[in-house]
């Protein structure tokens, strides 16, 4: 594994949490969209008391866990009635995920809580990422590049009285199936987001992804395109069908919601997923297959390094725009503290304006 710490002082538009009436002295129903700090400023004027609301109803939390879910009783204790001596304490954030109501229409079978040592949990946030998709995670770029930038930035600006690590692993199915159920790391970036209310449509893996692991808000909105050769008979495809029968290449650690919506699957398309992005384009030029799907800014700096921008074309009438998020498994209760707080953080930067001051230089240098 390489690891490198990122430390120190280091998305186009961000999702609004919903948020209903609350009140003190009350109880409260946890609604889909709502997060901790949300539901203490409607109780109490101030955002800042989360931490005193969230030691009021610990307990109920952790019971609840895996998921600080939609439909969790929460204790709103009078204001009189709150303990004062928690706030600063870097207790962190809890979040509801848009797809937390979606888990048991989707059935995917719960994995095992994540096994924590509590003294390394005490010590720090454990992220890890990937190589190989530049602008936004590799560990040769600036900072890890853009996403880990993001996330590095976003923990110094929550408050969060925690350090932090980032370590790379190039094997991005290992961040899913082991590093994260394991315990051995706590969050893992970045992730497209499927589209959970697509429900039995989606292949089994991406149902897992629905049920099991919590999404941070979106940092970063992306087109992801599709490219077949200059010459071939595909430059001119409008719609999904006419790529129906076609051999469909898109490297492993991607999504493949998108294609299961348009019906890209077996036995509409062939479908391949090697290791890299640059397996799949030498794989199209060389007429293995005939298209290549990922995102763009990956895709047109890797036709770049292979010197083949007159060779491939983007069928640009297929492209869709997808979000990256930061991902955590429900079953780590303290995961999901730590992707509410960089929340937090990722909102404070869109609003100062660090963030898009970050994308730009990262988006320069990938230029």
């Amino acid at each position: 594994m390489k690891k490198q710490a990122i430390i120190g002082s280091l998305a186009l538009s961000l999702l609004a949490t919903a948020s209903y009436a609350q009140s003190e002295c009350d109880s409260y129903v946890v609604r889909e969209g709502d997060t901790i700090r949300n539901i203490a400023f409607n109780a109490y004027g101030e955002e800042e008391l989360f931490e005193s609301l969230y030691e009021a109803n610990k307990q109920v939390l952790a019971a609840n866990a895996p998921a600080f879910a939609a439909g969790t009783e929460l204790d709103i204790p009078c204001y009189d009635d709150l303990d004062f001596a928690v706030l600063g304490a870097g207790i962190g954030r809890l979040s509801v995920a848009s797809s937390d109501v979606q888990v048991a229409s989707i059935g995917a079978t719960p994995v095992e809580p994540a096994v924590v040592d509590a003294a390394t949990a005490l010590q720090e946030i454990r992220f890890v990422t990937g190589s190989d998709f530049k602008p936004f995670s590799d560990v040769d770029l600036e900072n890890g590049g853009m996403f880990t930038e993001l996330v590095a930035t976003a923990v110094d600006r929550s408050g969060i009285d925690k350090s932090y690590a980032v370590d790379f692993e190039d094997n991005w199915s290992s961040h899913l199936d082991q590093l994260l159920p394991s315990g051995e790391y706590d969050v893992s970036f970045p992730w497209y987001r499927p589209n959970c209310e697509l429900g039995d449509k989606l292949s089994a893996e991406m149902q897992d992804r629905c049920s099991n692991f919590a999404w941070s808000e979106p940092y970063y909105e992306t087109v992801v395109g599709m490219y077949t050769n200059a010459n071939g008979p595909l430059t001119d495809a409008r719609t999904s069908f006419d790529l129906f029968g076609t051999r469909v290449c898109r490297p492993e650690r991607y999504f493949t919601f998108d294609l299961e919506e348009a019906d890209l699957v077996a036995p509409n398309v062939t479908f391949s997923q090697p290791d890299t992005a640059a397996e799949c384009f030498t794989a199209l030029l060389e007429g293995r297959v005939d298209v290549v799907t990922m995102n763009v800014l990956v895709a047109e700096s890797t036709i770049a390094d292979m010197r083949a921008t007159g060779d491939i074309v983007e069928m640009e009438e297929m492209a869709t725009i997808q979000t990256l998020h930061a991902i955590a498994l429900r079953s780590n209760p303290e995961a999901l503290r730590y992707l509410d707080s960089i929340n937090s953080g990722i909102r404070e930067m869109s609003g100062s304006g660090e963030w898009i001051a970050i994308v730009r230089r990262h988006l320069a240098n990938a230029s």
